[in-house]
């Protein structure tokens, strides 16, 4: 999968084994961006067991230098690298590369831990959630503040930062000749929907019709893995833009090839991401 976002990264105690693991001898040397990317290369690179004539060193190579990249693009004047964070990336990376099937849950989360490693301190203003100070999702960024989520339910008003519409049913908009926004009702099948009219979870929107209908199920073709069914949540690159059930190893597999198989395929493997965030799933306004 093609993407900007942290879905190679992963937490276990930060302590003297870490530190002797990246400062060397069991030294107090700072963590840094470069020990961050070498440890969440190598284990995203146990996968090389199940590719068969990749070596772990070529694939550490090429993931290390992927993430340091990312790293790079994610310190902005506003976000800082957290060194205290790098542990719990570290061992989310671990527990889902260590998996038979990475499924886009698993990426998104592993995406969310990972992001916060590049963390803001703004109690105010945001583009993203990661602008904002606080653990681990404290805080969402919607209407450019910096909010706590307050979810609100079809019909309620939610102007406010900070007050988002239940994704499962609605989505907040302006309705027709209101002056404030409201949660409205999401489109269900058949029914038109856009860019700023979203579907039904169930449902996904048709590029061509500009109607719901339902989402791709196994074998059939995607653009995202937004337009996937549940029992086929993957949107998979490696077999031409196919829905199945996730991201997986095999020797001679293409997805070898982004883990130190030689270059870069078409699909990247989750790619090193950037840790900007995401938009809310649908909820207007809000970037969580």
């Amino acid at each position: 999968m093609k993407t900007t976002t942290w879905k190679v990264l992963g937490s276990f105690a930060l302590g003297t084994a870490l530190l002797a693991g990246c400062g060397g001898g069991g030294s107090a040397t700072p963590i840094t961006p470069d020990d961050l990317c070498a440890q969440k290369a190598d284990k995203e690179c146990q996968v090389v067991s199940r590719c068969g004539n990749v070596t772990k060193p070529n694939c550490v190579a090429q993931r290390k230098a992927l993430c340091l990249t990312v790293a790079a693009s994610s310190t902005t004047a506003v976000r800082k690298f957290r060194p205290g964070t790098v542990a719990s990336c570290v061992n989310k990376a671990n527990t889902v590369y260590a998996k038979t099937t990475i499924t886009p849950t698993d990426l998104a989360d592993l995406d969310n831990i990972c992001a916060y490693v590049f963390q803001g301190d703004s109690a105010t203003t945001c583009t993203v959630k990661y602008d904002c100070a606080g653990g681990v999702d404290a805080k969402i960024c919607d209407k450019g503040q910096c909010s706590t989520k307050v979810v609100k339910n079809k019909g309620q008003g939610c102007a406010n930062p900070g007050e988002v519409c239940n994704p499962a049913d609605s989505y907040c908009a302006n309705a027709a000749g209101a002056s404030s926004p409201t949660c409205l009702a999401k489109a269900l099948q058949s029914e038109a929907c856009s860019a700023t009219i979203p579907c039904i979870p169930t449902m996904r929107c048709d590029s061509g019709t500009n109607t719901c209908v339902p989402r791709a199920m196994a074998t059939e073709s995607c653009g995202t893995s937004d337009d996937c069914a549940t029992a086929a949540p993957y949107c998979d690159p490696y077999i031409g833009h196919k829905c199945d059930v996730g991201l997986s190893f095999a020797a001679g597999a293409l997805t070898c090839v982004d883990y130190g198989g030689g270059g870069l395929s078409t699909g990247t493997g989750g790619s090193g991401g950037s840790g900007t965030g995401g938009a809310s799933g649908g909820d207007a306004g809000a970037t969580d």
